[in-house]
């Protein structure tokens, strides 16, 4: 088959253009391919979901730019991650894959994610930006199982749903969501709903003339759940979902539901001169530039593709390598392998390259006495024995800078991907220089990271590895943590790390039962701790490293990849419950006569409630389980027979003093917190002795949690080598 017989423009039968992806025994199957320049699927569920309705009402889904393919270019077929030769001529699909891609998944459902329809949606949401849907789509993906709102496809789903749902489907045998699979799932906010790929099969498909679905073999499809009346039939909008799958699908009407081709006629030359930019890559970002924009790092690394016909392949070959894929995305290891390339080859660090920059760089020629920018990348991202050398380097990193076990001080997963990218790079770097694994100076290195993720604010992150960068190229040897804190510190990048007496300035006052003010707390006269107190005071994420133990035990099997990490398994949860202190529409009791006193602890209870001191990182499961428990009932301390204990078992806590070893409180604390619990039944009760115990309680563990940080660093050794 000839497309374009007629000129520049073509069109097929919606279901004509599934069957050249679907039906490998067709004459046209695979004629269209993506060339090296595109990226992969960037929808997301609000826009699968919208275009499927356009689909059903006839709406106009836009044309599809297609370029001449010749055999021998280098392409991938739109479901696959591998590039190949092509055998055949054919078309480059260059706008138009994420519509294509979403097709597809009404037609048939993938292992990650799967499309759903609701035969008796409530369209009526009150709000005219989400009353635009005549039919309800549900998308299902392994990173949202359950689907997302119903009201906002862009809102993602409370946890006490998903809880309420795992439960109903699982039982207890599953705990979290990154356990599903979606094919045990279905979508929570539906009336009545159905896999939309199989109710297309009981249409007949795309392969065969359509035939009206019986609605008893439709009930099959529908979860168990949803099934309340069997006897009472299709519901009414059911026909209309029918009419429209008919229009669709029918042999004698499909042509109202048509793709349209557009030609980009002739070969693209390729540019002459370094600066000039390529055609194709032209003609790409303009024909993007009015849906999901290609720009920034994923601009430099379409350019790369466009380049290096196999850097598409070496790079996916880390994305999906199981022990290191997770660090960075696609364009992240591009990114990093251009830091380190650049530092190689003596070239000014550039952090965020700009596309005009990262072009020239691609552009320019070897010299005899220098390599050039794209020689180094392929030698650094090319297989040799196996693996890239950018392999090796990120596995040396990981080796060195991941959680082993035990009591060890490795950083857990969760906590290194809280840190920009861009910071990790200077590490690689060095890796990249030495000739053994770098493991004598492990703790350097955790040093380095830790003390990035507590002090140094996100905005200042990129600024700051440029620095680091900036010192290693003046040393040599072990990795130079001190000199790159001392560049930072300098260079106002971020806060002076004090020494454990420093930081326990404002404590060395007696508590009053008030809670001590912001000012007291974090901008003491003289203070030279009061800008990293501040920062620790609220870093509720360092939970990740202080209870790692416990948490490798909880959640085997959780990787909490690079774009939803906000999807875990556990919560922060507040130890002393937020309720207790901050009640909706209630005031906390107030003490006495002196409204400046009850004055004081109001506007500052917000300031302890929310501390890292009453804090801790606990199973999603468990915390539910509490609800608004005293946390002296949530810590189990004055349980006397821990077998009693469901959670604690299967919490693996062999004693109930495991609550609060797992939460680090500390022995010497647990008076206070019991102290500071509810006498009476009313949990916003707050005599004296609550009040001065608990807050106690909170500023002790504060300390406790810095002192273990510190120690464990040894960031003394800090200290003692600028004096």
């Amino acid at each position: 088959m000839k497309l374009f017989s007629n000129g520049e423009i073509d069109f097929k039968p919606l279901t004509e253009y599934v069957n050249w992806f679907m039906n490998t025994n067709h004459q046209q199957h695979n004629l269209i391919q993506l060339p090296p320049i595109q990226r992969n699927a960037v929808w997301n569920s609000q826009q699968v979901e919208k275009l499927w309705d356009s689909i059903l009402r006839g709406f106009p889904i836009g044309s599809f730019l297609l370029a001449p393919r010749a055999k021998g270019n280098v392409t991938r077929t739109i479901d696959s991650s591998h590039q190949f030769i092509s055998r055949d001529d054919g078309y480059f699909l260059l706008d138009g894959q994420q519509r294509t891609r979403a097709i597809l998944l009404g037609f048939r459902s993938e292992s990650h994610s799967r499309l759903w329809i609701d035969l008796n949606p409530s369209l009526d949401f009150n709000n005219a930006e989400f009353n635009d849907r005549q039919f309800l789509f549900r998308l299902l993906t392994s990173y949202q199982p359950w689907g997302m709102s119903d009201r906002n496809p862009n809102d993602k789903l409370s946890e006490s749903e998903k809880y309420n749902a795992r439960t109903e489907c699982f039982g207890n045998s599953i705990r979290y969501d990154y356990q599903v699979t979606i094919a045990d799932t279905w979508p929570i906010r539906s009336t009545l709903p159905v896999p939309f790929d199989g109710l297309i099969d009981l249409c007949g498909g795309i392969k065969d003339q359509f035939r009206h679905p019986n609605w008893v073999d439709v009930l099959r499809l529908i979860p168990q759940r949803y099934k309340h009346d069997e006897k009472a039939g299709p519901p009414a909008h059911f026909s209309m979902i029918v009419d429209a799958l008919e229009n669709m699908l029918s042999f004698e009407k499909r042509n109202s539901r048509s793709v349209v081709f557009l030609i980009q006629q002739g070969t693209l030359p390729t540019p002459s001169k370094v600066d000039v930019q390529d055609p194709m890559e032209v003609l790409f970002r303009r024909i993007n530039s009015g849906g999901t924009v290609l720009a920034g790092e994923e601009m430099a690394y379409s350019l790369l593709k466009s380049s290096w016909d196999e850097a598409y392949d070496l790079v996916s070959r880390i994305v999906n390598d199981k022990k290191i894929g997770y660090l960075f995305s696609a364009t992240g290891n591009v990114m990093a392998a251009c830091r380190i390339v650049r530092f190689n080859l003596g070239e000014r660090d550039e952090p965020n390259p700009s596309v005009s920059n990262f072009r020239r760089w691609i552009g320019e020629k070897e010299t005899g006495i220098k390599s050039s920018f794209l020689t180094e990348m392929k030698d650094l991202m090319k297989v040799h024995n196996g693996k890239s050398k950018l392999q090796n380097v990120m596995e040396k990193f990981l080796d060195l800078a991941i959680y082993r076990g035990g009591d060890d001080l490795g950083l857990p997963r969760g906590l290194l991907l809280g840190l920009k990218p861009s910071i990790l790079h200077p590490v690689l770097i060095w890796l990249y220089r030495q000739e053994d694994t770098g493991e004598k100076s492990r703790l350097n290195v955790l040093r380095y990271l830790m003390y990035a993720f507590l002090a140094i604010e996100d905005a200042s992150q990129v600024k700051a590895s440029k620095r680091a960068i900036d010192v290693l190229r003046n040393y040599a040897g072990a990795f130079p943590d001190h000199n790159i804190y001392q560049t930072w510190i300098m260079e106002d990048l971020g806060v002076q790390m004090p020494t454990i007496e420093q930081f326990e300035l404002p404590f060395k006052k007696e508590a009053d039962g008030y809670f001590r003010s912001w000012k007291e707390l974090m901008d003491g006269d003289n203070d030279v701790s009061a800008g990293f107190r501040q920062l620790f005071w609220h870093k509720k994420e360092m939970l990740l490293w202080l209870q790692r133990k416990y948490h490798s035990n909880w959640f085997p099997g959780y990787n909490p990849m690079h774009n939803d990490t906000s999807d875990t398994p556990y919560d922060y949860d507040h130890i002393l419950p937020y309720s207790h202190l901050v009640t909706s529409g209630v005031s906390a009791n107030t003490f006495c006569n002196d409204d400046k006193l009850n004055g004081k602890f109001f506007t500052s209870r917000y300031l302890y409630i929310n501390s890292i001191g009453n804090y801790r990182a606990w199973p999603r499961w468990a915390n539910r389980s509490d609800s608004n428990l005293c946390h002296t009932q949530k810590l189990r301390m004055d349980l006397m027979d821990e077998r009693t204990d469901a959670q604690g078992l299967e919490l693996l806590f062999n004693t109930n003093a495991e609550y609060c070893h797992a939460s680090i409180i500390p022995p010497s604390d647990i008076p206070m917190w019991k102290e500071a619990r509810v006498s009476n039944g009313n949990i916003r009760d707050w005599p004296f002795e609550r009040r001065f115990a608990w807050q106690r309680a909170v500023e002790s563990r504060v300390q406790f949690l810095f002192k273990l940080v510190y120690n464990s660093f040894r960031f003394y050794e800090w200290a003692e080598s600028t004096q």
